[in-house]
């Protein structure tokens, strides 16, 4: 693939990651990120309980969440920017707003109960993990699609 495609696809489609990828597509990775969020979260403290770490697995899975709630949170902030015809400052406060509750909690969870807290960072992470994978998948998808047109 030349250097330069993905670019050309992403201004010609106003913000989407390449000609084929839709709304949908978007909505569907997130929801695809979320489904395998839950899913670990249950796993995470199940583990935990039975190898002697609820806490960790407590605190994994409030990461998850933590994580999932603002990728929520940047969907909604997308679309407002779209209906708002760009205005970003309000969405860069919206952004600094989301990270830094999320920075005070995971700050508060460690402090509380370090193994709890430290749970959270991990969860956090495997969030950003699976949010990575599922966009991977979607812009592969869409990426083979727009080479067969």
């Amino acid at each position: 693939m030349p250097y330069g495609v993905g670019a050309r696809a992403l201004s010609e489609t106003n913000g989407a990651w390449s000609s084929g990828l839709r709304a949908s597509g978007i909505r569907n990775l997130l929801l695809s990120a979320l489904g395998a969020a839950a899913g670990m979260a249950v796993v995470a403290v199940i583990v935990g309980f039975v190898f002697g770490y609820a806490l960790t697995g407590l605190g994994v899975a409030i990461g998850l969440l933590l994580g999932a709630s603002n990728a929520v949170g940047m969907r909604r902030m997308a679309n407002a920017i779209a209906a708002a015809g760009g205005a970003k400052r309000p969405a860069a406060m919206s952004s600094l707003r989301r990270l830094a509750l999320i920075t005070a909690v995971v700050f508060g969870l460690v402090a509380v109960k370090r193994d709890l807290g430290l749970g959270a960072i991990v969860g956090l992470g495997l969030f950003q993990f699976t949010l990575l994978v599922s966009s991977s998948r979607v812009m592969l998808q869409a990426l083979r699609d727009e080479g067969q047109q």
